[in-house]
């Protein structure tokens, strides 16, 4: 019975499911489509399903674009130009969850950075790991092991695009830590305890060999979403408590914000100008914020369930005015 109502639901989804779509640079037609197997669980933020596109780059057999992401307790490999295989490796963590995970091209070949639910953040070489044979992780380095200084769950991972080999990862508690993939961890960075966890601040560890380099304390709830902005001047940062907050990470200072119309950020993405910031989560709602304005210019309507995941469309570009002397501009393209 559950196999027949599994087919249906498949039958009304391809139904549903439009085969080509129209935009400025052209048509797109759908020529493959997968379907989560009949056991698949509902949609919960702490274990969601994140995608992460990376282009391996030298002179291998294995070079070339893959897709990773993570069910379960199973980190996924795909490679991206075929769809109809299955993935090209799978790694399982036994007792632990993959949450995040973020891949920046590097010299020394430590390029993939994951998060776990236990706090950890491992620094991953995407190119041993897909020669690995076994199925087990082949780690650099493993941050924050066991949740030795922060055993709250980490919701993501990121690359700072301005400074080669630092990195930050954001957890559940509202706090944001600073790495350098070139200095060994530490177990015990002894910062000292913030006097109020709910307002911004930034604290340093005693010994300068330590690793972390920084401790940012955001809010007192979780940070759900992060990104740099694509010139790497701004971050972005999406909280439970419903506002995203806009800093300068050179500087180290908060910069602006806004709020949701009600509920939990999930999600937020930057236009490639760097001039507007699109945020989702469980209004409903995709609402654009202007950095230059400092407030939201416009909200979008139509879903019916949280909005899990907003990027602006990076191939759009402003069509031609039909006319020499009209002015064409349009708001941002939005996915």
């Amino acid at each position: 019975m559950a196999a027949v109502q599994q087919q249906v639901q498949q039958q009304q989804q391809q139904q549903q499911l439009k085969q080509s779509f129209k935009t400025v640079e052209g048509r797109y037609r759908l020529t493959a489509e997968r379907y989560p197997p009949t056991n698949g669980t509902n949609y919960r933020m702490a274990r969601a399903t994140r995608l992460t596109y990376a282009n391996l780059r030298g002179a291998g057999d294995i070079d070339g674009p893959y897709l990773i992401y993570n069910v379960n307790d199973t980190l996924y490999i795909s490679d991206a130009n075929c769809i109809d295989k299955e993935p090209y490796k799978s790694i399982t963590f036994p007792g632990l969850l993959p949450i995040c995970h973020a891949y920046q091209q590097a010299a020394d070949g430590n390029d993939l950075l994951i998060g776990f639910f236990s706090g950890e953040v491992a620094v991953v070489s995407l190119r041993q790991q897909l020669l690995e044979p076994s199925r087990k992780l082949i780690a650099s380095a493993t941050h924050n092991a066991g949740g030795c200084f922060n055993a709250s769950r980490c919701t993501n991972v990121l690359w700072y695009p301005k400074e080669d080999g630092i990195f930050v990862s954001t957890h559940a508690d509202g706090s944001m830590y600073v790495f350098d993939k070139n200095k060994e961890p530490s177990s015990d960075p002894s910062f000292p305890t913030p006097k109020d966890p709910s307002a911004f601040s930034i604290s340093y560890p005693k010994s300068s060999k330590s690793n972390p380099l920084a401790r940012w304390t955001v809010c007192s709830s979780a940070i759900n979403a992060a990104a740099f902005s694509p010139d790497g001047v701004m971050l972005a940062l999406g909280g439970r408590d419903g506002i995203v907050r806009v800093f300068n990470p050179s500087l180290g200072q908060l910069v602006m914000g806004a709020r949701s119309y009600y509920g939990a950020v999930l999600s937020v993405g930057w236009s490639k100008d760097a001039k507007f910031i699109v945020m989702g989560g469980e209004d409903d709602l995709v609402t654009v914020f202007s950095l230059s304005e400092r407030q939201i210019v416009a909200w979008g309507e139509g879903h019916c369930s949280w909005v899990s995941s907003v990027a602006f469309d990076p191939h759009w570009t402003r069509p031609p005015p039909s006319d020499p002397g009209e002015r064409v501009d349009p708001p941002p393209s939005i996915r």
